[in-house]
């Protein structure tokens, strides 16, 4: 693959020469937020916390848009204010239930790009990324978003995943009951001594 180390590649470039954004799925309510924020740290300081150690965050439909109570909103918005503008955001969205404007205007300072399974009409201006297959997305300019679901951690499996990760590669996210913000830098560890990052 070849990434250089040189710059952080945007959700909206569309070159192979930078590293894949690393992330992690969620941010409030995964069950390693417990153990990995400090218990002194303000909600709202959450994201600008994780960013020392992820690129960007994956955010389900119902943990930006779908079926939020005005108080979840609002812990939202007051972490998004906080949050550094260099974090990315991938947002997915619930193919029966496109988000509303207002709920995109939120991610308006970011890069962020949105997860779909048909693409949006008219066009937003974050890219789209289209479902081709189970946690694995491709953009109109062929580059890919891809989740890695880690029920355990087998850096042996990672290293064998990591060597057929296409060029193409724009984020790539851990979700699941092993995932943390921790195994994010071990993971960008690794990649960076396969030379992919």
């Amino acid at each position: 693959m070849g990434f250089s180390t040189a710059e952080r590649m945007s959700l909206r470039e569309s070159t192979a020469a930078t590293p894949p954004l690393l992330g992690i799925a969620g941010w409030d309510s995964e069950p390693w937020c417990d153990a990995y924020f400090p218990a002194d740290l303000p909600e709202d300081w959450r994201l600008s916390y994780l960013a020392n150690e992820v690129d960007c965050v994956l955010l389900r439909p119902e943990q930006w848009y779908l079926g939020r109570s005005a108080a979840t909103t609002d812990r939202l918005d007051d972490a998004l204010a906080e949050a550094p503008a260099a974090l990315s955001f991938l947002l997915a969205v619930a193919p029966e239930q496109p988000p509303p404007r207002s709920a995109l205007a939120r991610f308006a300072a970011f890069d962020a790009g949105l997860l779909v399974e048909q693409p949006l009409a008219p066009a937003d201006p974050w890219p789209q990324w289209r479902s081709t297959g189970p946690d694995r997305w491709t953009g109109k300019d062929r580059t890919e978003v891809r989740v890695w679901q880690v029920e355990s951690i087998d850096l042996r499996a990672w290293r064998r995943d990591a060597a057929v990760l296409p060029p193409t590669l724009r984020a790539l996210i851990l979700s699941g009951p092993a995932a943390s913000p921790g195994r994010v830098t071990e993971l960008r560890t690794l990649l960076q001594l396969l030379g992919l990052a």
